[in-house]
């Protein structure tokens, strides 16, 4: 695999500093302002920042009851400056969070049972205060449109019931287009994406990618760029240019060792990618040669998220590793060239993270 950091670093540098991609478009959300406000969500921790660097806990008279028995919280997705959502699972089953006052305190919307059958919670995308999409296991893809009241499950897309597929992640630019992904029973990649509500679903195309291993993260540029990771060893990134319904190879190095756990897609030709074993990737050419830097340790950056000049990695540290089984959010401001550690010693596992106008 060819790595010309030292070309990509001044390459990144130059677009920071004088716009030529613009990174700080390139890496927001045009439906909403960037802002320094963000979300991150592991074990037993739902964080707020308002500044972009100090992180704080809700308020305890705010706390969901199940945070501090066991409650992984999967995925996060800010809305705006007081709202965004989330998702977890408990020993009771998952469940769908949100917040309206900037991260204080959480309301709960939506337990397990408020799906048939009751469905674990993996991934969301809210795309307004009243509308998201949430994933999970059982072939579960759902929308609220009314603030979490009722929600919209959908049986039309193409799955048996008798072999339910696991869904990990979603993205959405809006109520009407949305896509999944995860694995279905057999543990091969599995997709799906809809650009009418949910009223028709059809099923990515997976033939470029490694079978027998789940797809771990999407994210979309727009109805026609397309980015998913996969769990490796010998997968990776894969980009789309329409809409998902076909895909080539972005990370092109067949002897990846580890896993792909997200990917944040820029444009038709630019990406940031997380990996385990403190991996931080970038392309600008497509996937056609990758620059890779180093976080911190032996992370596991499982959430990452791209808002303004700013990229924010969470993640968790693997045994093995001096800080293992700790969390951490760490900061770039440069284009992942160097990074800086945001959270205290002890910081619980941490899984995702998401900044109002950013991408994710």
């Amino acid at each position: 695999m060819k790595n010309p950091a030292p070309r990509f670093f001044l390459t990144i540098a130059t677009m920071i500093s004088c716009g030529a991609l613009m990174l700080a478009g390139c890496g927001s959300d045009s439906s909403a302002p960037h802002t320094a406000v963000g979300y991150a969500v592991g074990m037993n921790s739902l964080l707020h920042t308002s500044d972009g660097a100090t992180w704080q806990s809700p308020n305890a008279t705010g706390a969901p009851s199940e945070v501090g028995i066991d409650s992984l919280y999967n995925d996060v997705s800010a809305v705006d400056n007081q709202c965004a959502w989330a998702v977890g699972s408990t020993k009771l089953g998952g469940k769908v969070l949100r917040t309206l006052d900037g991260g204080l305190t959480w309301t709960k919307l939506a337990p397990a049972a408020a799906f048939s059958p009751p469905t674990l919670t993996q991934g969301i995308k809210a795309v307004a205060r009243d509308t998201a999409w949430v994933v999970g296991d059982i072939s579960t893809v759902a929308l609220t449109t009314d603030g979490g009241q009722s929600w919209k499950q959908f049986d039309n897309l193409g799955i048996s019931p008798d072999t339910p597929a696991l869904f990990l992640a979603v993205t959405a630019l809006d109520a009407n287009t949305a896509w999944a992904v995860g694995n279905d029973r057999g543990g091969n990649p599995l997709g799906v994406y809809t650009t009418d509500g949910g009223a028709s679903w059809k099923k990515m195309e997976v033939s470029a990618m490694t079978a027998g291993k789940p797809l771990l993260s999407v994210s979309a540029v727009d109805k026609n760029s397309v980015w998913v990771s996969q769990q490796g060893p010998g997968s990776g990134v894969y980009v789309s240019t329409d809409g998902g319904a076909t895909f080539s190879t972005a990370y092109p190095d067949p002897g990846i060792i580890g896993d792909c756990f997200t990917v944040v897609g820029l444009s038709a030709n630019a990406a940031f990618a997380g990996f385990e074993n403190s991996s931080f990737e970038m392309t600008f050419d497509g996937g056609r040669d990758w620059a890779k830097q180093s976080i911190d340790g032996r992370l596991n950056a499982t959430g990452l998220t791209v808002a303004g000049n700013g990229i924010w990695v969470t993640g968790t540290y693997p045994d093995g590793d001096p800080q293992a089984g700790e969390g951490a959010i760490h900061y770039s401001g440069n284009g992942g060239v160097t990074w800086t550690k945001q959270t205290p010693t002890g910081t619980p596992g941490l899984t995702g993270v998401s900044f109002v106008g950013g991408r994710k």
